[in-house]
């Protein structure tokens, strides 16, 4: 299922025309627009048109909190280039939800540009909804030395449990046991 979206006047940038519309499939695409004033008046142009947007590029609350306020259905905070600046995003990422929650926004918070594993587990316990990671980051995020340890002490404990696999020596030479014998056809006493 296609929708299609007329580009208004407020989505047009320079005075050129924004292209006309533009079909989307279903409720899949999510606009991405970076933080600016024009990208909030995009935003909430969008918002307008039921368009859902991720307003990216964040790195205070306030910014952040006005997005949230012009519609966007993601606010997405930098959390590696925040610690960048010499501050802590945990704060910010606590502030943002606090608000978002006390207000009704239906906003969620994206943590992007995380950049170490710490940065995962502060940013969902400070109140982000989604933590974007790259590869690496993922990857580090299944493993454990302690889970691996553990699966091959219960592995071992498994295979000393139990009784040892018969051995090809232990089994008996010769044909496999037959069935019983039939008993004997009865003779007709006639």
């Amino acid at each position: 299922m296609y929708r299609s979206y007329d580009a208004p006047d407020s989505l047009r940038a320079n005075g050129e025309p924004a292209g006309g519309p533009r079909s989307v499939r279903g409720n899949r695409v999510v606009i991405k627009v970076p933080f600016s004033e024009v990208g909030l008046r995009v935003t909430n142009a969008l918002a307008g048109l039921g368009v859902p947007a991720n307003m990216t590029c964040l790195m205070s609350f306030h910014q952040a909190y006005l997005a949230a306020l012009a519609g966007a259905s993601y606010v997405s905070l930098f959390v590696g280039r925040i610690r960048d600046m010499g501050y802590d995003p945990s704060p910010i990422l606590a502030e943002t939800r606090a608000q978002l929650d006390r207000e009704g926004l239906s906003a969620k918070i994206i943590a992007g540009s995380i950049r170490h594993l710490h940065d995962v587990s502060q940013a969902l316990s400070a109140g982000a909804h989604i933590v974007t990671v790259p590869p690496p980051i993922l990857r580090a995020m299944l493993r454990h030395p302690r889970t691996e340890e553990t699966i091959r002490e219960m592995n071992a404990a498994w295979a000393s449990s139990r009784p040892p696999a018969p051995r090809a020596s232990d089994t008996l030479p010769g044909p496999p046991p037959s069935a019983p014998e039939a008993p004997p056809a009865r003779k007709d006493p006639r």
